[in-house]
């Protein structure tokens, strides 16, 4: 009986502090690929809850006290997008990915474009498009190329979206029309077709990017400086 009693402690004691340690461990985000994602989707689930971004955001007073919206990120527990394939009958294949790390934002006049690349470097860059008022996934572009195309700007003024890019060589500028965004389907297995397409020979790494008076704004960033 005696023993028993003690086991019955120490079990407690077991499950108790075991509890405690899993309790003290900070909350981090789990990857996991929606198992119902639809073809073509990118899942808007987070890798954290509310509740745990804002105690993360803590640290960050006037950070926090600013935030009047919060959007969950395309991606980042799922999405597809489009791999380069063998074959030259079908250039292109779907697959479902969960690396792709988010680089640059703009918007339109209804609707948000954020941009990523697959860190795995297997799929191409994408573009997600969201609704600037709800906040709603649309749809994904997928990009002609792998790069982390951090630079995105809108052109309210031609209703262009540019995203930065790189060909092995020079930085590069491409422009693709709100029409082509519109029409587009990523399940078509074809990447989103661009009306312009600018090189800039000044710079290696075209790193950021905005439009203003009519114009487009290019960045960059370097280690040495």
């Amino acid at each position: 009986m005696v023993k028993r009693i003690v086991w019955a402690v120490l079990l407690v004691m077991s499950i108790l502090l075991v509890w405690v340690g899993l309790a003290q461990q900070p909350a981090t985000p789990v990857h996991q690929t929606t198992k119902h994602l639809a073809q073509g989707q990118a899942s808007q689930m987070p890798l954290y809850t509310e509740k745990r971004l804002r105690i993360n955001l803590a640290r960050y007073p006037q950070l926090r006290a600013g935030i009047q919206r919060m959007i969950p990120m395309p991606g980042l527990q799922g999405a597809w997008a489009l791999a380069k394939n063998k074959s030259a009958t079908a250039p292109h294949r779907l697959i479902k990915t969960v690396a792709f790390d988010p680089q640059g934002i703009t918007t339109s006049q209804n609707e948000i474009f954020v941009s990523a690349y697959d860190h795995n470097n297997k799929a191409n860059s994408v573009i997600y498009v969201l609704n600037k008022w709800t906040g709603q996934y649309i749809k994904t572009l997928s990009l002609q190329f792998q790069d982390h195309a951090g630079g995105v700007a809108y052109d309210p003024d031609r209703q262009m979206l540019w995203v930065t890019g790189h060909d092995g060589k020079d930085s590069m500028l491409y422009g693709i029309t709100q029409a082509q965004i519109d029409q587009y389907n990523i399940r078509s297995r074809l990447p989103i077709s661009y009306q312009q397409v600018f090189q800039i020979t000044t710079e290696t790494n075209n790193s950021t990017m905005m439009y203003a008076n009519n114009a487009l704004w290019v960045g960059y960033f370097t280690k040495r400086a």
